[in-house]
């Protein structure tokens, strides 16, 4: 329930607290929501842009990545099919040959290569030295 009042400068009728005074025109009320609908339009563009640019650097810091791993991955499988012929390598010299044959290759194998023989006989024998000394 409204109140009316006579205002006693000029009569006219108001409502108490001032509710009728400073009312809006609903013209520029729309123009307000209207541009700052737009000014969210443009925000959104914005950020949308923002967010493809993003997901196209991440897709191809993916694809990168993959790539790294393709090519890690060959080389260890590579690595791995070395190392498995080797195993089967030694696997057939051990079916054929017995204990005297071994050791006639292995002398050779010193003859032919003596510093890193060397080498080998002073980490092993540094290796058994740790071994037998410890308490």
């Amino acid at each position: 329930m409204v109140y009316e009042s006579s205002n006693t400068t000029s009569g006219a009728p108001t409502t108490p607290g001032g509710l009728g005074e400073d009312k809006p025109n609903l013209r520029d009320t729309s123009d307000e929501v209207t541009s700052a609908a737009e000014g969210t339009t443009g925000l959104g563009r914005t950020a949308r842009a923002k967010v493809e640019k993003v997901r196209a650097s991440a897709a191809r810091g993916l694809d990168s990545a993959a790539d790294a791993m393709h090519a890690s991955g060959e080389r260890v499988a590579s690595a791995a099919h070395r190392t498995g012929d080797a195993l089967a390598s030694g696997a057939t010299y051990l079916r054929g040959n017995d204990t005297g044959d071994m050791v006639d290759d292995f002398m050779d194998l010193l003859r032919d290569h003596p510093g890193p023989a060397v080498v080998c006989a002073a980490a092993v024998g540094f290796l058994l030295g740790r071994a037998v000394y410890r308490r």
